[in-house]
């Protein structure tokens, strides 16, 4: 048996090795903030490090220990541990677990973000040309109702020249009736009472415009919502695919023919393209209120509220290793996730009243606000509870409803 077997060599106990590395990382710590450490204690520290490699006896690991105690005693003020010191290093430094989803997620919610509102806004612009598309329409056809400009009685007035006018033998000429006579079929090119050629004009051509721009607004959101079927099928969605790539067709069906000689046709004309068109702009307004809007309303929300919960830890955790108290906590950090993801998917409910004060918030804004600050949107949870049996008490009480007879005085009335 030789003598430091018989002596006893702590330096192989793993503590004992821990002890010793997390008491020089303390008493670094110590040096470079300033802070005032016994020279018992650093001395305890160096000649523990000094025997580590020939074995460290009873004593020397007893005064390791003791200097170990002291020094966390010593900076505990600043928040600082051996554990945070460790995971402090240099290799931490460099990459923190959550920083590539966090820039995954922040990339998700960037690109479906940008085409939800890319899409919500091209949706509206169809909208409101649909919106006026409807009025022109319904102007047009009070104006220049079906067949009449077909030569179809309308109960109009023409003037028809004397020589033109057949006699009672047949005999044109011959009439012994000259002047106007009263015909029942109004002229194409003729305008009822209080019209004028350049309005009817006008309205024609912004109806058109009007079916053209929503006709251009759903091809758009055909990208968003049909990528497939606008590629390689696109019968099944556009009622015009087959004159797309045909200039001429095209033309022929979206502008007014010039010159105008009947305007009850040139509103007809219109209106039967406005319908197919009015109808594949609806589809795809429909698809985009189902895969953008209804997404937009329960997901985003969430994914916003876990991407302020990752900001906030990546805020927290760059702190914290400047300061050297970082101490990783996978536990803490899933449940502040969990409960951000809650918070986000019922902040709608609470967005109402979270906005009363002088500065309105979005509602994705402030899912990212509940994810940053999680517990805000629980003192605000306790605050509309403590709210509510307020408001609670106080209605039963003014309507009269009998409290409950404590235990004591129900006690005392049984026995009189």
């Amino acid at each position: 048996m030789n003598q430091t077997e018989t002596s006893g060599n702590f330096s192989q106990l793993s503590y004992v090795k821990e002890a010793l590395e997390d008491a020089e990382n303390l008493l670094k710590f110590a040096q470079e903030t300033g802070v005032a450490i016994e020279n018992d204690v650093r001395k305890h520290v160096l000649d523990a490090r000094a025997a580590f490699g020939t074995g460290l006896d009873e004593t020397l690991t007893d005064n390791l220990l003791s200097a170990l105690g002291r020094l966390a005693n010593a900076v505990s003020a600043d928040h600082v541990t051996a554990e945070s010191l460790r995971e402090c290093s240099n290799s931490l430094k460099k990459r923190h677990p959550y920083r590539i989803p966090s820039l995954i997620l922040a990339l998700v919610v960037v690109v479906y973000s940008t085409l939800s509102f890319v899409t919500s806004s091209i949706a509206e612009s169809i909208r409101n040309d649909v919106a006026t598309a409807n009025e022109l329409a319904l102007k047009l056809t009070s104006e220049f109702p079906p067949g009449a400009g077909t030569g179809q009685p309308t109960g109009a007035t023409i003037t028809i020249p004397p020589d033109h006018v057949p006699s009672s033998d047949g005999v044109a000429g011959h009439s012994t009736t000259h002047g106007a006579l009263k015909n029942n079929a109004l002229s194409p090119s003729a305008l009822p009472d209080g019209l004028s050629r350049a309005d009817v004009i006008k309205d024609l051509q912004t109806y058109a415009a009007c079916v053209r721009n929503i006709d251009t607004h759903a091809q758009e959101l055909t990208w968003y919502t049909h990528l497939w079927d606008r590629l390689f099928k696109p019968q099944r969605i556009d009622p015009f695919h087959l004159i797309r790539r045909n200039l001429e067709e095209l033309h022929d069906e979206f502008e007014l023919k010039v010159p105008i000689t009947d305007y009850a046709e040139a509103a007809d004309e219109r209106t039967i393209t406005y319908q197919k068109v009015r109808c594949f702009a609806q589809n795809m307004v429909d698809d985009v209120s189902f895969y953008y809007g209804a997404v937009s309303s329960c997901v985003l929300p969430v994914l916003y509220a876990l991407l302020g919960a990752a900001a906030y830890l990546l805020r927290t955790y760059d702190r914290q290793v400047s300061e050297r108290t970082y101490v990783h906590s996978a536990a803490n950090d899933s449940d502040r996730f969990l409960v951000a993801a809650i918070g986000g998917a019922v902040v709608g409910l609470f967005s109402t009243m979270m906005g009363n004060g002088s500065v309105k918030v979005p509602p994705l804004a402030l899912a990212f606000l509940v994810g940053y600050a999680v517990d805000v949107f629980y003192a605000f949870l306790e605050s509309l509870i403590q709210a509510i049996t307020k408001t609670f008490v106080t209605s039963t009480s003014v309507k009269g409803i009998s409290k409950p007879i404590p235990i004591e005085a129900s006690a005392s009335n049984a026995g009189k």
